[in-house]
């Protein structure tokens, strides 16, 4: 269908192109004012949903019981204001009371919601993967690692370790090593 088609207000209603008011505040909401105390996202979100539909960012129709549908024109879209609850899942509404239910045109709403990418930076995240970081030079001297004592671990505490070779003079830990326990008159089984 094209462009012109689509305009014809005599075309019947199709929910596809069309998302019901609640849920197309929640969306609006969560790129407008997602943080913060729920008074005063909500505020926010409602003043910006209002100033969109006031300068036609935001096409609202009205479905009503019998399931005929309207739009509204500049003029009466003047008009229109919507009240939010506390917590806006409960359900939004649109004043002055119109009897059925609203919904908010898709094809706006996710021209407002969408994140909008940068010719530069699209061109910057298709380069990525194509990046490879600069390989080292073969003449960089590898780092010098600290200083270690032969027969010491490098991350060793100070105190000796058990089985562990000891500085002649300092400390002793009892070792089950074969020559201290024949010094000590005890004899391996045969």
């Amino acid at each position: 269908m094209n462009e012109a088609a689509a305009n014809i207000s005599w075309l019947p209603f199709d929910p596809r192109d069309w998302e019901q008011l609640t849920p197309a505040f929640g969306r609006l909401r969560s790129m407008v004012g997602a943080h913060g105390p729920k008074l005063i996202a909500n505020n926010r979100a409602a003043a910006f949903f209002d100033r969109c539909v006031h300068e036609g960012l935001l096409e609202l129709a009205l479905v009503a019981p019998d399931l005929t549908y309207r739009r509204f024109d500049a003029a009466e879209r003047q008009k229109l204001t919507i009240r939010v609850p506390l917590n806006y899942e409960e359900g939004c509404s649109i004043e002055p009371y119109h009897e059925g239910r609203w919904y908010v045109r898709r094809s706006d709403l996710e021209k407002l919601t969408a994140i909008p990418v940068t010719p530069v930076a699209r061109a910057e995240a298709e380069l990525v993967p194509a990046r490879i970081p600069p390989a080292e030079p073969a003449s960089v001297p590898p780092a010098e690692s600290p200083r270690v004592e032969p027969g010491r671990d490098v991350d060793a505490a100070d105190a000796p370790v058990q089985g562990t070779q000891v500085k002649p003079g300092g400390p002793q830990l009892p070792s089950a090593a074969p020559e201290r326990t024949i010094a000590a008159g005890i004899r391996p089984g045969p």
